[in-house]
């Protein structure tokens, strides 16, 4: 639509309109302004810019994503597929996150994240009997833990997944360890028992029953035990502690 043309409206007539209507506009522009900031501020007071987020669809896109790495493996899932099984939009998972790599390392770290495991560094040869017992239940028994763990870094894996990986034996092993075994007096041998336990759980992942399992870790820590006495004697020497 033309509203200045060459003909009908003179360039000085079209100045004066220009000039006239100013002041009406200038007027205008501060309402403007503080009727859109009122209409921000009520929003942000709600819960934010625009339309609260839908927390729901958040979890049932995390989800989605788990599901489908079990299925298919990382490597096969679009976002096509993870906006159809959550019944959403290719949209709406994008305003959440900006890339796949993103969904896929959250979902995944968000299914992992179990609550740290409680030792007792009292008896420390039961504790890590324990620890791994554990260890390998969740490696044998969660479909995610088995696709994460069941062979570390397969190929075509999101950069993300390593970082998740690396947090998760740490939470889950390093520490641990190393608060059965004493920080300060046996970090190497902390990492090495973290080690061991990752090794054993990709070398058995399968187990006819819980007994099993258990009689398994305890057979793995008689095998080191002899050589980690002398870490955890250090331990409760510093700590004022009879060796058990």
């Amino acid at each position: 639509m033309r509203l200045w043309g060459h003909h009908g409206i003179s360039h000085k007539r079209r100045s004066h309109c220009v000039q006239s209507y100013q002041p009406a506009f200038r007027a205008l522009v501060p309402h403007m302004h503080s009727d859109g900031q009122r209409r921000m501020t009520a929003r942000m007071a709600a819960g934010g810019r625009g339309r609260p987020r839908d927390s729901s669809l958040d979890g049932r896109i995390l989800s989605a994503v788990v599901e489908l790495i079990v299925q298919h493996g990382s490597h096969a899932v679009t976002i096509d597929d993870i906006a159809r099984r959550a019944e959403t939009s290719k949209a709406a998972v994008y305003r959440r996150w900006r890339t796949k790599e993103d969904l896929l390392g959250e979902a995944v770290g968000s299914a992992l994240s179990l609550p740290s495991p409680t030792v007792d560094a009292a008896d420390p040869k039961t504790a890590l009997v324990s620890l791994l017992d554990r260890w390998l239940r969740l490696a044998s028994e969660e479909p995610i833990w088995r696709i994460l763990f069941g062979a570390l870094g397969p190929t075509g894996e999101p950069p993300a997944f390593g970082d998740v990986r690396n947090a998760v034996i740490a939470r889950h092993l390093t520490d641990p360890a190393a608060a059965i075994l004493g920080r300060t007096e046996s970090p190497v041998a902390a990492q090495f028992v973290s080690d061991l336990f990752l090794g054993l759980s990709l070398v058995k992942m399968a187990f006819r029953s819980a007994r099993e399992r258990r009689s398994y870790a305890e057979s793995a820590v008689d095998l080191i035990w002899p050589g980690l006495r002398a870490r955890v004697a250090i331990r409760d020497a510093r700590a004022g502690r009879p060796f058990p």
